[in-house]
This record gives structure tokens, C-alpha cells and sequence, in this order.
């Protein structure tokens, strides 16, 4: 859910080109979290990219100083919002990371309150014979 929704959002605020590879980045992430470095990484990436697009395409074309100068760099500008969506996909990651690890450290003194998995009668939790017990405080 959240590969798709970084997807979306990357796709309406930059290109959807833009979206698919930040949709297929988060995702990668969120199935291998040790490569969280790579969403920075590659905002980085598209940053310097931007800014090396200006620097060339100032150089060959030479757009005069005026108005006009912004609209002369709409490439420059998809680099951009890449950079913002993929910050933002980074962002979404580390909240759905802290969430997981969250909810299995919960889970986790819930199933050693019970005495630990496979104590049960069944072996094991998930069994027909596992029983959720409410806590009490």
C-alpha cells in the first residue's frame, strides 16, 4: 500500500515515469529495509541532475536573464519534484518501518506473555487448539 500510494503521488507531482520508478523503488525498500539509503540516494541524484541540466543547457543555449528564464527549464524542474517525491517516499518508509516494528514488538510480548510460541496443546500458535486470551492490566 504505501509502494503504491509513493507511486501515485510521485506520478502526479513529477511524471508518471517518475512514479513507477518511485513506486518500484519504495517497494524494494520496504521488502529490503538494509537499502533505505538508496530513496536519499537517489534524491540526491536527481538534484544534481537538475542542476547539471541547467548548467548545460544554460551553457549551449545562453536563455537570456529574464521572465522567460524558468520556463526555459521544464526538464530541470521533473528532476526536481523527483527529488521532492523520493525524499517523501523515504519519509512514507520510515513511518511503515517504524509501524512493522511496532506492531512486532507487540506481538512479540504478547506471544512471551503466553508463555512463547509452540507451548500450546496444538504446538504452536495458529493451531485449533490456540486461543487469544485478553490481557489484564
Amino acid at each position: 500500500m504505501t509502494a503504491a500510494l509513493a507511486g501515485v503521488v510521485a506520478a502526479a507531482a513529477a511524471a508518471p515515469r517518475t512514479g513507477l520508478v518511485v513506486g518500484a523503488a519504495t517497494l524494494l525498500v520496504l521488502l529490503v529495509p538494509r537499502l533505505r539509503f538508496v530513496l536519499a540516494l537517489a534524491a540526491v541524484a536527481c538534484v544534481a541532475a537538475a542542476g547539471a541540466y541547467v548548467a548545460v543547457h544554460q551553457n549551449q543555449l545562453h536563455v537570456p536573464d529574464n521572465g522567460a528564464w524558468p520556463q526555459s527549464f521544464g526538464t530541470a524542474s521533473q528532476w526536481a519534484w523527483a527529488a521532492v517525491v523520493f525524499l517523501g517516499a523515504d519519509g512514507a518508509v520510515d513511518v511503515a518501518l517504524r509501524a512493522r516494528r511496532r506492531r512486532l514488538d507487540r506481538t512479540g510480548a504478547e506471544s512471551a506473555a503466553d508463555g512463547g510460541p509452540g507451548n500450546g496443546p496444538a504446538g504452536g500458535p495458529g493451531g485449533p487448539d490456540d486461543v487469544a486470551h485478553p490481557t489484564t492490566a
